[in-house]
Order: C-alpha cells, then structure tokens, then sequence
C-alpha cells in the first residue's frame, strides 16, 4: 500500500471514530461518601461540618438543623460544607445533617452533634451583708456577684424572704417588709460555669 492510500486510511478511520457515540454515564441517585462529623468545640470559636455525596446529574446540597424533632432547611446553607461562626452556648447539643437531591431522588446525611464548652469564671457572690429594714417600709437592694454573664439569682428551696419582699432573676431585692423579725435564706448565683451560694441575714424593725 502506497503513501497516499494508507494516508487516506488513516483519515478515514480519524473521521470514523470522531462520530463514533461515546456512551453517556448512567443516572444514579446521591450516595454520601463522607459523612459529617460531630464537633466539639469551646464557646466563641468556629465549627464546620463537611459532607460528600455522588450521583448523575452532580447532587445540590441543603443542610438542615433538628428543631424540636424537626428538621429544619438551613438559609444559604447549600454548600458541601457547614461553618458555624462564633458559637455560643445556646447550640450545644445541637444536630446537623446535609440533605443531596438530583434528578433521581435525594440521600440524607447520618447527623452530627455539635457539643459546645463553655468559657469563663463561674458566678462568686461578693454581697457581704444585707441593710435592716422597716415594716411597711420601701425596701430595696442588689446582691452582686462576679463571674461570666448572664449571672442568674434564686432562693434555694425551703428558704423564704421576709413577707412582702421578693427578689429577681437579677438578684435585686424588693418590696415592703410585712413583719418584723430576724430572717435567714440562702441565695444562689448560677452562670453557664457553674453556681455559687451564701446565706444572707437579714432584720426587720
């Protein structure tokens, strides 16, 4: 076979096979491939779960949150990757998961638990003394303590203010003493550390 023929052979068989139908890959639902993890972080820093799923046509994602035995669409959150910026203590025990959906159904993540640690000083109550009262009286006063906020004040069970007084979650003190006497309780201070407590005297004239 001469030179020109064989060169007509080789562009014969070029063109053959540029219109030869290469076969298209099948459709298939997502499968996850990676799953999220659980995070574990201290309060103020950044989680970020990521998942991974195939399938044809290339699946979309949706992250959800579990609100209330519910699962929840996450606005924006449509990316492979889930960051959480600044967390605070309010999502601890938190779960997540990614949702990906083609053309040929959907796949739902295994979800991940975001566990987060709180940081600061728990609550010291530094009040020392209370002031007298007068029956009928006008009475107020607040009982301070250092510590990380919110710092939230309570009675201890089977303690009880003077009748007519009455405290708040902030610790402030109020009322018109009813009767005179001397009286006893125990305040308690809790944060998101941990908890103080100290008995506080108090006289009613």
């Amino acid at each position: 076979m001469d030179n020109k023929k064989i060169q007509e052979e080789f562009y014969r068989r070029k063109r053959r096979a540029y219109f030869l139908r290469v076969p298209e890959p099948p459709l298939t639902a997502p499968v996850f491939t990676q799953q999220p993890m659980y995070q574990s972080i201290n309060e103020g820093e950044t989680a970020i779960f990521t998942a991974l799923a195939t399938g044809n046509p290339i699946p979309t994602y949706q992250w959800q949150k579990l609100n209330y035995a519910t699962w929840t669409n996450m606005v924006g959150e449509t990316s492979n990757t889930l960051t959480l910026t600044n967390v605070t203590m309010d999502l601890h025990y938190s779960n997540y998961r990614c949702v990906a959906t083609n053309s040929e159904g959907s796949a739902e993540s295994s979800q991940a638990p975001l566990y987060v640690t709180p940081v600061g000083d728990p609550p010291v109550i530094i009040t020392e003394q209370l002031p007298d009262g007068y029956v009928s009286f006008y009475y107020e006063y607040q009982i301070e303590a250092t510590g990380k906020e919110p710092i939230e004040f309570y009675i201890e069970r089977d303690n009880y203010l003077p009748d007519g007084l009455q405290m708040s979650n902030e610790g402030f003190i109020s009322g018109e003493p009813m009767n005179s006497g001397e009286f006893i309780f125990r305040v308690v201070a809790v944060n998101d550390i941990g908890a103080d407590s100290k008995d506080f005297y108090m006289t009613i004239h």
